[in-house]
């Protein structure tokens, strides 16, 4: 299965319900950390901190340390709750494998956005930079045509404040297999992409997998650091896949030695 493309980082396909009720988490991850995982130095007792390598995880609770990706950046760290058959990659992505494993039909990113495009699909020297801090950002992506974004509101994620928003892919746009959008820019390498965004640290361009896509996005401020996390869902996604996808985005919890 392909997980990224070397001029776009992100999974090949996906989002999660603002606002609903919580569903039970799983319980903590017992055991010695998988292959891709990495041994949290805190404590022996601590979860395993997923690593850059893609790997399926058992269901546990997993540690996501995003400064070790970020090239000298501090950013917090947090643990997660991850059902069964999921993936890690990167330590930044993770993705549901859909029917035979082909396709992501949900996933969740984790972003450190810089500049944002002014036109997803020609997007070609649109570029702008939103500035630092959460509203910046929000006002930026809700000026994006073609997205239809709905009204941003005031949100609590993991026990921190920040906005949430959703915004989606056309249903009517034109498509080919692979994640090709022929009336799009194309990047040089016969992608033609239908782009969000640039990131810094550890993922280059968020560009979209299909038709219909769903991005349901939570832009916080963890102690003065904007983090994005884009839960995302192909128009064809199973309930169940979906329904994982929320457990997840629920269970999320930041730590006290994030930065700050």
């Amino acid at each position: 299965m392909t997980w990224t493309r070397t001029t776009a980082s992100v999974f090949v396909s996906v989002a999660v319900l603002a606002g609903c009720a919580a569903n039970p988490a799983l319980g903590p991850s017992e055991g010695e950390a998988s292959e891709g995982v990495e041994a949290s130095a805190a404590s022996s007792a601590a979860p395993a901190t997923l690593g850059r390598e893609e790997v399926e995880l058992e269901a546990g609770t997993y540690r996501f340390d995003l400064t070790a990706l970020s090239g000298g950046e501090e950013f917090p760290t947090f643990d997660a709750t991850i059902p069964a058959g999921w993936t890690s990659s990167g330590g930044w992505a993770l993705g549901r494998p859909g029917v035979d494993g082909e396709s992501l039909p949900v996933a969740v990113t984790f972003w450190n956005v810089d500049q944002v495009y002014g036109h997803p699909c020609q997007w070609e020297g649109t570029l702008v930079q939103p500035g630092p801090t959460v509203e910046d950002l929000v006002v930026a992506l809700v000026d994006v045509p073609m997205r239809n974004p709905t009204r941003p509101i005031e949100v609590e994620l993991g026990g921190q404040a920040g906005m949430y928003l959703e915004w989606s892919v056309p249903s009517d746009i034109a498509f080919d297999e692979p994640e090709t959008f022929p009336d799009c820019d194309e990047d040089g390498q016969g992608n033609f992409d239908f782009r969000s965004w640039t990131g810094k640290g550890w993922a280059s361009t968020r560009y979209h997998q299909g038709p219909g896509q769903i991005d349901r996005l939570w832009i916080l401020d963890v102690d003065g650091t904007r983090l994005v996390i884009d839960a995302f869902v192909m128009a064809d996604a199973p309930e169940r896949a979906v329904e994982e996808l929320m457990t997840i985005l629920e269970s999320i919890r930041f730590l006290d030695d994030g930065p700050g």
